[in-house]
């Protein structure tokens, strides 16, 4: 996914057009932006959800409610892949395509087709301990981020824990399985 594919805000912000100045909320939209993905691992089916949420107030500060300025959804379409000697630590990739949700999604500017998505999980490591004594039992790449674009490498973009929305539990030899809720290991800052 290239620049050409963000909504036109992201491309605003980014350019410095749309954004506010630096300061704890943003007056003219959204300077912020971070993921969120749900999905289900079942054998060779795997499904779910991302969601880029645009919030103006300063994720960093000790007030934050994430309420969303706007969000896009895309769905995920994902089978079970060979892992790429590429992606450090990794033991299970899934690959696919992630399309708009139009019906759920709020941001005006979103529009752009299906596109290539990859979520590579392994255990969590010493960088994500803190996240271990959370909950979260996996941390997961992707080949693409925000702020990179698509690469030929792995980018450490979430984090992942069990639940059961749909009655679906996480293996127990601690192979992906199951539902999963990812939270990103980053917010973006777009201004």
């Amino acid at each position: 996914m290239s620049v050409r594919h963000l909504p036109a805000l992201l491309v605003a912000c980014l350019l410095g057009s749309a954004c506010a100045p630096a300061g704890e909320t943003c007056v003219d939209g959204p300077c912020w932006l971070t993921l969120q993905s749900w999905v289900t691992i079942a054998g060779d089916d795997v499904d779910g959800f991302l969601r880029w949420v645009y919030v103006s107030e300063d994720p960093a500060s000790d007030e934050f409610t994430a309420t969303a300025d706007c969000e896009i959804w895309e769905r995920l379409a994902l089978a079970p892949a060979a892992v790429d000697p590429a992606c450090r630590d990794c033991t299970h990739q899934f690959e696919g395509t992630a399309t708009i949700d139009a019906d759920d999604s709020t941001c005006a500017d979103a529009d752009w087709a299906p596109w290539a998505f990859t979520y590579a999980f392994g255990p969590l490591g010493e960088d994500h301990q803190s996240w271990a004594e959370r909950g979260y039992t996996h941390h997961v790449q992707t080949r693409w981020s925000p702020d990179l674009g698509d690469t030929q490498g792995f980018q450490s973009l979430f984090v992942a824990t069990p639940e059961s929305w749909d009655g679906g539990s996480p293996g127990d030899d601690g192979d992906p399985a199951g539902e999963y809720a990812l939270d990103a290991l980053h917010f973006w800052d777009l201004r």
